[in-house]
């Protein structure tokens, strides 16, 4: 059986499906099987889901707006890490800040 945690991660994407041999899931995991799981990868992860009382996940559908929000937070780190161009060629260079 195929198994996806039913709690999303503070990102708000859920890791991989995972291949489970037991009979029934761990706990805080849903089964997968027999469904089409293209919007999951589609969404790379953020989904919501729908859990019947069985366990077995009956809907998923993307989560765009925490999808959305976990790309921009992404981008806003990446343009706060990045160097300028004189700190770049200091580094090049081997100028300290001693001299």
């Amino acid at each position: 059986m195929n198994i996806i945690q039913i709690a999303a991660n503070e990102s708000g994407a859920r890791p991989a499906i995972q291949t489970w041999q037991g009979e029934t899931p761990p706990e805080g995991y849903a089964v997968v099987d027999d469904m089409d799981l293209t919007v999951f990868y589609e969404s790379m992860g953020f989904v919501k889901l729908a859990v019947d009382d069985a366990g077995q996940v009956t809907a998923m559908t993307a989560n765009d707006a925490a999808r959305a929000s976990y790309l921009a937070a992404r981008e806003a780190d990446a343009a706060a890490e990045e160097p300028t161009l004189d700190a770049l060629l200091d580094i090049l260079l081997g100028v300290t800040e001693d001299g």
